[in-house]
């Protein structure tokens, strides 16, 4: 919803109250203060600091993940979404045989879009693609000529090798230009994910030794591909190592030579690398990629072997695993929504103290985000931070969460993924087939679905240089802002089923107050604050996206 403001005096002259853009009367002044005298409706106040700058956040930005199972959608519906980059991986592009265009999944062999017609589908769509390579190794392969799917046979015949040709093939001889690849997709859980492929037992997955002297054989080979290709090795980005393992605390899934299971806190792990010298897999990842770039015996032009540090975040709220309707409740038998949208705190809050979100150690403080950028600044400082795959539960059967929760989860963790430096944020997925009732889905058939809205929203407009937003409402309505050179943009998001009306104050040296706005329960907006020369325009637009738009009840029995 659109709605636009005119300030004067203190009243708010015109709101928007539907998609239909229709003008209303104006809000009582009552309820939105706009003087700078004490007035007990105001529930909080939000300081825009323009000194104060974080990185910039531009269309690279914001992206998705293509199913490659499901019908594509339209250029149209993509360029409403507004994202810059597509990544086409996951479990089958670790079985897929670029060359059949085949994959072979633990339902069977399938076919899927080739590389080509892809990247055909990106070009319409104006977007990057980010292109795994089956670092797996494991492709479906037709014996004896044979083109019956019956007669496929799977095969570890994917190589270091395999990957320089396909760069080769790809940028050489089609000339396609590719620049994002990624190596594999959460190797941590190929022995569950790929179980039929029998390389791994089914209780110990790859060890970090074996998988991170893949990764550097394939790296070097698909850099020096492109070196042959154009001149210039680091005209292609690097993506790895796409891990999920939040639940393990970050480390591989290999019970054999790297960890055991805690012997007294149930659910954790106690992990050892490079003969002890690391208890953590991804400083001891970043640590060996740094010293395989000055290892001439494996790696003898010193190629770079990283741009982008990736990783997935699923957080899931269930009491029991196997069970996908054991959301978590209040005592009054509600699910408790309140919490499970108080948990994005685990991606950055350090005082947060996680009980709810099984994805993460619980009793601890998660702090993902600036735990990764620490890691990355100590052992691989090069690397841009990126979240690869984020959505709610991990489990694309999990319908029953209320229905505010993920488009609200997922606005706050994007604008915290902004403020926190991060490169790149993958909404996952972009599309699913008619019917298919994928939670995560933003296009389902053709239809824009709730979560489609809330990240259009915040993907069309929070761009610009991301600038301090503080608030004294704790975690009722979050702030963010990002300040380009003809607007500042302010996004709140309130978790709560309430109204809550906040004071904006803008800090330029000292605090000048703006305007009240109240902002609607449960519910995603931006403010776009018009500039002008010395002063901020008395005019600004407002775009809401939430329970009301939805058709959710606004419920206080979830004020918990």
């Amino acid at each position: 919803m659109k709605s636009t403001f005119a300030l004067k005096g203190s009243i708010f002259a015109c709101i928007l109250l539907s998609s239909t853009l229709a003008c209303c009367a104006g809000v009582d002044r009552t309820q939105q203060p706009y003087n700078t005298t004490e007035n007990k409706a105001v529930t909080g106040k939000v300081t825009i600091d323009l000194g104060t700058k974080g990185q910039t956040i531009d269309r690279s930005f914001y992206g998705s993940h293509l199913d490659s199972f499901s019908k594509l959608p339209s250029p149209a519906l993509v360029s409403e979404l507004g994202i810059g980059a597509i990544r086409i991986g996951g479990n089958e592009y670790d079985v897929f045989n670029w060359k059949n265009n085949l994959t072979y999944t633990k339902h069977g062999v399938k076919n899927i879009l080739g590389i080509p017609a892809i990247v055909t589908a990106l070009n319409t769509y104006k977007v990057t693609g980010i292109y795994q390579i089956n670092l797996h190794g494991y492709q479906p392969e037709i014996s004896n000529d044979s083109v019956s799917i019956k007669s496929v046979g799977l095969k570890k015949s994917f190589t270091a090798e395999s990957a320089y040709e396909l760069i080769k093939t790809l940028n050489g001889d089609l000339n396609l230009g590719l620049v994002n690849f990624s190596l594999g997709n959460e190797f941590e859980q190929w022995h569950e994910t790929h179980a039929h492929t029998k390389e791994f037992p089914e209780d110990s997955g790859i060890s970090a030794d074996e998988y991170i002297a893949r990764y550097i054989e394939y790296a070097v080979a698909i850099r020096q591909a492109q070196e042959e290709v154009n001149g210039n090795p680091n005209s292609i980005k690097i993506w790895g190592p796409e891990i999920s393992a939040s639940w393990l605390d970050w480390n591989t899934g290999n019970f054999t030579t790297d960890c055991e299971y805690h012997h007294t806190i149930r659910g954790q792990v106690t992990c050892s690398y490079g003969d002890g010298a690391f208890t953590h897999f991804i400083p001891y990842f970043l640590n060996r990629l740094a010293k395989a770039e000055k290892d001439k015996s494996i790696n003898p032009k010193g190629y770079k072997l990283l741009d982008y540090f990736a990783f997935h975040y699923y957080p899931m709220f269930r009491q029991d695993n196997k069970n996908l309707d054991s959301i978590i409740k209040e005592a009054d038998g509600l699910q408790a929504v309140t919490k499970m949208l108080e948990a994005t705190r685990v991606l950055h809050d350090p005082n947060y103290v996680n009980t709810i979100d099984r994805s993460s150690y619980r009793n601890v403080s998660p702090n993902i985000i600036p735990r990764m950028k620490s890691w990355l600044k100590s052992y691989y400082p090069n690397a841009k931070l990126a979240i690869n795959e984020f959505a709610v539960d991990s489990d694309y059967r999990t319908t029953h969460y209320h229905p505010i929760v993920r488009p609200l989860y997922i606005a706050d963790s994007v604008a915290i993924a902004a403020k926190e430096g991060v490169a790149f944020f993958n909404n996952f997925i972009l599309n699913s087939a008619g019917g298919s009732n994928i939670p995560w889905s933003m296009i389902e058939g053709g239809n824009k679905t709730t979560i489609f809205h809330t990240y259009s929203l915040i993907s069309n407009n929070f761009k610009g240089t991301v600038v301090a937003a503080e608030d004294n409402l704790a975690d009722k309505v979050n702030s963010y802002a990002t300040e380009t050179a003809t607007d500042v943009n302010l996004l709140l998001i309130n978790k709560t089923p309430v109204t809550q009306t906040v004071q904006i104050y803008l800090k330029n040296g000292t605090a000048k107050k703006l305007a009240s706005y109240d902002v609607p329960g449960w519910s995603t907006s931006i403010l776009k604050l018009k500039k002008s020369p010395g002063f901020l325009d008395r005019n600004f637009e407002v775009i809401t996206y939430g329970a009301k738009e939805m058709g959710i009840a606004l419920d206080k029995n979830y004020l918990k």
